[in-house]
């Protein structure tokens, strides 16, 4: 029997108890494997209206570099590689396979429009989640441990933020500015080519990096929109940081918000490695999320009466730019 006629056999198990929100219907399995045939997909191009403005933008520029359309190839090759080792001891999260896990995926796509990603439970004391693959062949990674100490609403934050890379087809697009950095470290790396290099590396990385944060927060917005609470996608985050459930449901996020004040009276040498961090720092990234959950956009998505205080679209881009700013 073939993985689709065994998922079509199996009963379907109830949905995650989360708001109602009718988002498109996404693709099933057979349609996701003929458009795949065919070389068609009904999935846009554009990013959805969640998404940071620069986001957008920069994928774009990525997106005209000649050698960018072979990068998955490359990409999938690499994959196979480096993280074909650890899925052997994976679990294949489906309706009869950690269900409850099944449940929030197969609700996270429901609510973005995206078809049911594949998702693996890998061995890893850690908590951590990730997406690997190209934007047109991917897998979520969720750790043993992220699993365990995470319950459902926690996790519909964590894979709504992986599902988010999959919706802003994202994957291609990081696999690229990471190949572009690695190779402008390896010229640097040869004798006589430093000087030369280092400059071109530096107005690579830079851009890139800048990029990278907003697509991760972003995808943040993803995940509230698939949470729908506030309070437990920034404990969700919170947990992130401290690795410990009981010490992050111990945690004031309001004292830990205050770091971004302190952080600003910091000197500007000091700030300037922030620049070629590939993720926001997590008060900034909570700030962030925190302005998302009052904008219409937010209330939009997930079909409540937005309060007549409700940010626009322009206010929560100036709010957010000028909490995550670095300077």
């Amino acid at each position: 029997m073939t993985l689709e006629q065994e998922l079509e056999s199996v009963p379907e198990v109830e949905a995650l108890v989360l708001p109602a929100f009718h988002a498109p219907r996404p693709m099933t399995l057979s349609e996701f494997i003929r458009e795949r045939r065919d070389g068609t997909t009904r999935r846009g191009t554009e990013q959805p209206n969640y998404a940071v403005p620069v986001d957008d933008d920069i994928r774009r520029t990525l997106g005209l570099i000649p050698f960018a359309s072979r990068i998955d190839d490359i990409l999938e090759k690499m994959i196979q590689l480096q993280i074909g080792p650890a899925l052997h001891n994976a679990v294949r999260v489906s309706p009869r396979q950690f269900p409850e896990v099944y449940r929030v995926v197969d609700r996270c796509a429901n609510l973005l429009g995206i078809a049911v990603p594949r998702v693996m439970v890998v061995p890893d004391v850690h908590m951590r989640s990730m997406t690997v693959g190209t934007s047109e062949n991917h897998f979520i990674m969720l750790t043993s441990t992220l699993v365990e100490r995470s319950n459902d609403e926690e996790l519909a934050f964590l894979i709504g933020h992986e599902c988010g890379h999959i919706h802003c087809r994202h994957l291609s697009y990081l696999a690229l500015a990471r190949a572009l950095v690695d190779w402008t470290s390896n010229l640097a790396s040869l004798s006589g080519l430093s000087l030369i290099v280092q400059p071109l590396r530096m107005m690579l990385q830079v851009p890139l990096a800048t990029w990278q944060r907003k697509a991760e927060l972003t995808c943040d917005r993803a995940g509230l929109i698939c949470s729908h609470d506030p309070n437990i996608s920034l404990r969700a985050l919170a947990k992130h940081v401290v690795q410990a459930p009981a010490l992050a449901d111990r945690l004031n996020l309001d004292e830990y918000l205050r770091q971004i004040e302190a952080a600003a009276e910091e000197s500007t040498l000091s700030k300037l490695p922030e620049y070629l961090q590939a993720f926001p720092f997590i008060p900034k990234r909570m700030m962030a999320l925190k302005l998302f959950s009052r904008s219409k956009l937010y209330y939009e998505w997930t079909e409540q009466d937005a309060p007549e205080d409700a940010l626009s679209k322009e206010d929560l881009e100036k709010s957010v730019d000028k909490v995550t700013s670095i300077l």
